[in-house]
């Protein structure tokens, strides 16, 4: 099996060609990835389908990104989730317990290595 072993990730940005980007990186690494840029189908789904982590932008329409990972659990407790934003000390003042990455010209390839050591992966794609 590629090394993503079938977990399932849910990307969630509004600007769809970003979480679609993410979503086929992921893809390619052998995650099963449900892309959104509408956090409230997100959440929906996420409560009908279950993730083994949410990656989520910060800003967005509705909620925002944390709003987003804390109302998932408070219904699915346990869910993992990392925020993606262009200002990261906004998100920090927060004091938020999930992984921040700076949208910055690289930050698709951090997300994937996020994703893979939020989910037990190191870079040989074995399980730590």
């Amino acid at each position: 099996m590629r090394p993503g072993n079938g977990k399932r990730v849910v990307v969630v940005d509004d600007t769809q060609s970003i979480s679609m980007v993410i979503r086929d990186f992921l893809r390619d690494e052998g995650f099963n990835v449900a892309s959104y840029d509408d956090p409230i189908a997100a959440l929906k789904d996420v409560l009908l389908n279950g993730a083994d982590l949410v990656v989520t932008d910060y800003r967005m329409p509705e909620m925002n990104g944390l709003e987003l990972l804390t109302e998932i659990e408070q219904k699915k407790p346990g869910t993992n989730g990392i925020i993606m934003t262009a200002d990261p000390y906004e998100v920090a003042k927060e004091q938020v317990k999930y992984r921040i990455i700076e949208k910055t010209h690289t930050f698709i390839e951090k997300i994937v290595d996020a994703v893979k050591i939020a989910l037990g992966r190191n870079e040989s794609g074995t399980v730590e």
